[in-house]
């Protein structure tokens, strides 16, 4: 009995090793412990997360790595469905994330009132014959914060 009970640990010990990579841990916990800690601010801005991205990307693409392997390595059956079904939902969250940004990319590029004013000046003085006096511009405050 004692040997059963300590090959079923030791079996679920790999499995579980199998499953969570301890060398991305070193990095990832302070880059979590720091997101969470920053949500925790009334005031946040996505630009001091973007340090925090590639560490981030990095152990996503080592899990789905992992993923790989196990959906490809193991005998039994049990297992080997269970690494292919994350192996697959891996591939499905890559493919939505990626999705996801062409999508916010082409709103975020519809709604730059910097950029649409500064078309419309270009149109504007198109047709017009440029003089030797100067043309001024006001830039309203959502241009302004936007980054004309």
């Amino acid at each position: 009995e004692y040997r059963i009970r300590q090959s079923t640990r030791n079996q679920k010990s790999k499995l579980q090793s199998q499953w969570i990579d301890k060398e991305m841990l070193p990095f990832l916990l302070p880059v979590l412990g720091f997101i969470v800690l920053y949500s925790k601010l009334g005031h946040k801005e996505m630009r001091f997360i973007f340090p925090a991205l590639p560490v981030l990307n990095l152990s996503a693409a080592s899990t789905l790595a992992r993923m790989s392997q196990l959906a490809s390595s193991f005998k039994d059956k049990t297992p080997s469905m269970i690494g292919r079904f994350s192996f697959v939902g891996g591939i499905f969250c890559l493919i939505l994330t990626m999705v996801g940004n062409i999508v916010f990319v082409a709103v975020s590029k519809w709604n730059y009132p910097g950029g649409e004013a500064l078309i419309q000046i270009k149109h504007h003085l198109a047709g017009k014959i440029v003089s030797a006096r100067p043309v001024h511009v006001h830039i309203d405050v959502a241009s302004a914060m936007s980054g004309v």
